[in-house]
């Protein structure tokens, strides 16, 4: 019985302090300011929580070009202003590509593609930047209007090809760059930068096109020819062309040796016998006459 009691005591004197504590709490911190608490700690769990699972995106520099390609674009800008002001000349520069574009009346006379002094100036200024390109290629694309031509050149087609390999061959002969670097193309009228229906339109699409880039396709096309090609890079193919598989080598066959074979004595050839005519009798065959014996006497020695 007594042990009972001192149970209940002890028990009753354990809930007196979270009694009192509930007590005080509701006499300090009203139903609505512990709502409040509560959700306001929820929220700051929350962010934290978030804050710490993301992973914020790394800001990225806006991109540069290469700086061999940097430099070769200050170095055109430079020696090129003048053209660059008069609208002559325009030079655009991405991440990846640097394109040249120059009129046709700076290199060329109408319908010709044999390239100027002046021509040959400004390719000249063109060629000192191009020192410095990164291991990217040089492609040259001659453009024309619309207007056909009836000169040594069939088509419009031929002309721009033909612009476009003279200003490869004055960039690789006298400028000394390697001519591997270049691709020299033609598309005649069929990418006017300008409209064909007025001279001013047409003087923008006779135009030079330089572009320092690589352009994938053209490259693997390179690269397919390259490996077949020769090692001296002659352009013929000099893989050796199969042989027919060989027989093995056997011991010579020895074959014994034979008897001489007698020489045979030719027939006695004879003459043939004429044939006999109708009128004709066989002549009987002579016999050769023989001298008659001496007569001896008998006694005689």
């Amino acid at each position: 019985m007594k042990n009972r009691w001192k149970k209940t005591l002890i028990f009753l004197a354990a809930l007196l302090p979270l009694a009192l504590s509930l007590y005080l709490a509701s006499r300090l911190v009203t139903p609505e300011q512990a709502a409040s608490f509560i959700e306001d700690a929820s929220r700051k769990i929350v962010a934290q929580l978030k804050e710490a699972s993301s992973v914020e995106p790394v800001a990225q520099a806006p991109e540069k070009p290469a700086s061999g390609m940097q430099e070769t674009y200050t170095t055109l800008v430079k020696v090129l202003g003048k053209e660059m002001k008069s609208q002559e000349v325009h030079i655009q520069q991405s991440s990846e590509k640097i394109e040249i574009n120059l009129v046709e009346k700076l290199l060329f006379h109408t319908a010709s593609a044999e390239i100027t002094p002046q021509g040959k100036e400004l390719l000249a200024k063109v060629s000192s930047a191009l020192t410095h390109i990164d291991g990217k290629r040089i492609y040259v694309v001659g453009h024309t209007d619309n207007v056909p031509i009836s000169n040594i050149y069939p088509s419009n087609w031929e002309l721009s090809t033909a612009r476009a390999c003279s200003v490869v061959r004055f960039l690789t002969d006298k400028a000394q760059i390697s001519p591997a670097l270049f691709y020299a193309l033609g598309r005649a009228d069929q990418q006017p930068v300008a409209d064909n229906a007025t001279e001013a339109g047409r003087a923008q699409n006779r135009r030079v096109e330089i572009l320092i880039a690589n352009i994938p396709d053209l490259e693997s096309i390179a690269a397919t020819n390259n490996e077949a090609a020769a090692p001296g890079e002659t352009g013929q193919d000099t893989t050796p062309s199969p042989q027919p598989p060989q027989a093995p080598a056997t011991a010579p066959v020895q074959v014994p040796a034979q008897a001489p074979v007698p020489a045979q004595t030719p027939a006695p050839v004879t003459a043939p016998t004429p044939a006999l005519t109708p009128t004709q009798t066989p002549t009987p065959a002579e016999t050769p006459a023989t001298a008659p014996a001496p007569f001896t006497a008998p006694g005689a020695k």
